[in-house]
């Protein structure tokens, strides 16, 4: 097994990408024992798992500006994603792993000692599961319409959903507008493409989360962009997972 250095992560908060401020990352997923033994117990405690719990905690370094701004006024909110992404390159690409939640923010510090650099930690819970999926796609700087490679993320079954969380991070021009949309098909060529999310209009940075029920039999998935405006520009990543 390749044994990895941590570094070129991509991690997202909302329209907030992080990777310039934050030194220190911690996703867990977690699960109390809960005690079932009984008088009968052959002399070993007997044990279920309770509900699972998932957090994450971002720890970097504090900026009056971005990220504590939008970071202290999520401060006890749940509607913003949070994403992880451990590129195969330098910058995310389609299909590197992505593990993301809906997420709450619970905690908020800020501190440091005399002469050291301001520290800012935000220690994120889950508003929902923990889901272990792919980029969908990642532009760092799209300035017309177009659609990211498409990736084999296979099918969603009828008891399963499909999620997506959507990062934009960066947006310049005149007006400009962004429509994404997550499409899906039986083959990489999409020549018969079904539409499966069209995600709410940006105008600015912003955020978006979501999920569809299945079933879904098509197994390729892609998100196309559509941009309006004079001289539009935007940086973004999309995730997808099946659970």
């Amino acid at each position: 097994m390749a044994k990895q250095v941590l570094k070129n992560l991509g991690l997202y908060y909302g329209p907030l990408a992080l990777a310039s401020q934050v030194n220190q990352v911690a996703l867990e997923a977690t699960a109390p024992e809960v005690d079932v033994s009984t008088f009968d117990t052959t002399g070993y405690a007997e044990t279920l798992a309770g509900l699972l719990k998932a957090s994450l905690r971002f720890d970097g370094f504090w900026d009056a500006a971005e990220p504590d701004a939008s970071a202290f006024a999520q401060i006890s909110k749940a509607d913003w994603p949070a994403t992880v992404v451990k590129p195969a390159g330098t910058v995310p690409a389609v299909a590197d792993v992505a593990y993301f939640l809906l997420a709450s923010e619970f905690s908020y510090t800020l501190g440091g000692q005399v002469g050291a650099a301001a520290r800012l930690s935000l220690a994120l819970t889950g508003a929902g599961a923990l889901l272990r999926g792919t980029v969908a796609d990642y532009q760092a700087a799209a300035a017309a319409n177009g659609s990211g490679a498409g990736s084999n993320l296979g099918a969603v079954t009828a008891a399963q959903r499909l999620y997506y969380a959507v990062h934009v991070v960066g947006a310049s021009g005149t007006t400009p507008t962004l429509d994404l949309v997550i499409e899906s098909d039986d083959a990489d060529t999409f020549a018969s493409a079904t539409t499966r999310v069209t995600v709410a209009q940006f105008n600015d940075v912003g955020t978006a989360y979501g999920s569809v029920a299945g079933p879904i039999t098509d197994t390729w998935w892609r998100v196309t962009r559509t941009l309006g405006g004079t001289s539009p520009e935007f940086t973004y990543l999309v995730a997808l997972a099946i659970r």
